[in-house]
């Protein structure tokens, strides 16, 4: 592997790594001693980084779990009141702008989201936003304004991670919400009387909700790999560009 992509290693490194993995024995008890290590946090030797697979993990993943959490909270907290306001005011003005938004912002691959705001941030607001904090408050302690600053460069970055997956929440949740409004027991709740307020929370919403809940679930691989082209772009640490240079490198460890 490293001859292939261009490193190398001294005699005295590949000889620890045969005998940590038993790799001149046959190839079942080396693959068996290679996964004998995963519970205790052994995932093998990263060869571009000349480290632990684990540690190089563990300093990335962290922030990559947060960051798609909130992409997650972000997704949902903007598509579900979006797609109820269009669904209930169809053809309106307000449903013809969030459409086309959200028809935009499929179109749009979030790396190239990611390069404008680098655009808007750096040559028309002049800011540093790259990487998760700026270049003044690296080394500093924890303040008010590295706080700050940290939720500057993380907010944009988790919002460009959400903004594809929320378009396409908006347009499941518009048409769960279309398609509940006409039915039967919908009718005979407004014919009773109830608000149109309880109508739609109390009985449209919970139906039209269980489509949106199976898709978050089928956008979270989806987030992953988007996360590493804008993690790329941004610079912020998350595991993507060190998942991108093991590729590029063979590491196949990584």
């Amino acid at each position: 592997v490293q001859g292939s992509s261009g490193g190398g290693m001294s005699n005295e490194q590949a000889e620890l790594l045969r005998q940590r993995y038993k790799l001149d024995e046959p190839l079942l008890v080396s693959y068996v001693t290679w996964i004998k290590g995963f519970p205790r946090g052994d995932f093998g030797y990263s060869f571009g980084e000349r480290s632990d697979v684990w540690p190089l993990i563990d300093s990335k993943i962290w922030y990559t779990l947060v960051m798609g959490t909130c992409s997650i909270m972000l997704m949902v907290v903007m598509s579900i009141p979006i797609g109820i306001y269009s669904a209930t005011h169809q053809y309106s003005i307000g449903d013809t702008f969030f459409s086309a938004l959200a028809y935009l912002a499929l179109s749009v691959p979030g790396f190239l989201l990611a390069l404008l705001w680098i655009y808007i941030g750096v040559i028309v607001l002049d800011i540093d936003i790259l990487r998760d904090q700026s270049q003044e408050f690296i080394g500093k302690p924890m303040s008010v304004a590295k706080a700050w600053d940290y939720a500057r460069h993380f907010v944009p970055a988790a919002a460009i991670l959400a903004l594809a997956s929320t378009a396409q929440l908006v347009r499941i949740m518009r048409n769960g919400m279309l398609e509940v409004l006409n039915q039967q027991y919908i009718t005979t709740a407004r014919a009773k009387g109830l608000k149109e307020s309880v109508v739609i929370r109390k009985y449209a919403v919970r139906s039209a909700l269980n489509p949106v809940v199976s898709v978050v679930a089928l956008e979270v691989p989806k987030m992953i790999s988007s996360s590493i082209l804008i993690g790329v772009v941004l610079s912020v640490p998350t595991t993507g560009p060190m998942f991108l240079r093991a590729l590029q490198g063979q590491d196949m460890y990584v």
